[in-house]
């Protein structure tokens, strides 16, 4: 199963990101951050009254919630959940889709399994053999295996149209849409890891401003 991004992971992705502030006027304000010499994984932070943008090299991000939004996520650790319910605009390019959350064929299996495990004990009880529960299990195998099954409606029809008869009664999945298939893009973990990280800086910088002055 796909591992999500940590914050070692992400603190190494950008160990030589620079702050620049490049407008900082009340709750206006224009970051960017990146390292010397690359454009690889720079980004900006974007702040307007209730607003706060992330754009960059890993996707657009648009979250609204409070008047100064450094004040939302300053916080101890992410939040990717709560934060997703004020994300009101992301990016969709020809490269990616839109969204915080994408499909999972790592759940697929897992949710599908489950569903052979409730087949199988439901079989048992109406009486089918060892052989029988068996055969329920490899017709299983093909919905999972299925190239169908490597996208999100592909993997509901193939469930949605699966059935086996055994002994004369006939068994199907019901409610598999009541599975959550669905994982956090690394995209959308890494700008929330990021926007943390750039107020952070920015807090500093400031500090070390006042403590000049």
């Amino acid at each position: 199963m796909t591992q999500p991004l940590t914050k070692d992971q992400f603190d190494r992705d950008v160990a030589q990101h620079q702050l620049m502030i490049r407008l900082d006027q009340g709750v206006h304000r224009h970051l960017t951050l990146k390292a010397p010499d690359t454009l690889a994984y720079h980004y900006h932070i974007t702040t307007w009254p209730g607003h706060l943008a992330m754009t960059g090299d890993m996707g657009s991000w648009v979250f609204s919630r409070l008047q100064d939004m450094f004040e939302f996520f300053r916080q101890p650790g992410i939040n990717p959940g709560y934060w997703g319910e004020k994300l009101e605009a992301c990016d969709c390019t020809g490269r990616y889709d839109g969204g915080a959350m994408e499909y999972s064929y790592d759940l697929f299996r897992a949710a599908l399994w489950t569903e052979a495990l409730q087949l199988c004990r439901r079989a048992k009880d109406d009486g089918a053999s060892i052989n029988q529960r068996a055969a329920l299990i490899e017709d299983l195998k093909s919905i999972r295996d299925c190239s169908a099954a490597e996208h999100e409606y592909g993997a509901h029809v193939a469930v949605r149209d699966f059935s086996c008869w055994l002994g004369g009664k006939r068994y199907e999945i019901n409610d598999f849409q009541e599975h959550n298939l669905r994982v956090y893009k690394h995209r959308y973990i890494w700008a929330c890891y990021a926007i943390q990280h750039a107020i952070a800086m920015y807090d500093q910088a400031k500090t070390k401003l006042g403590a000049a002055a």
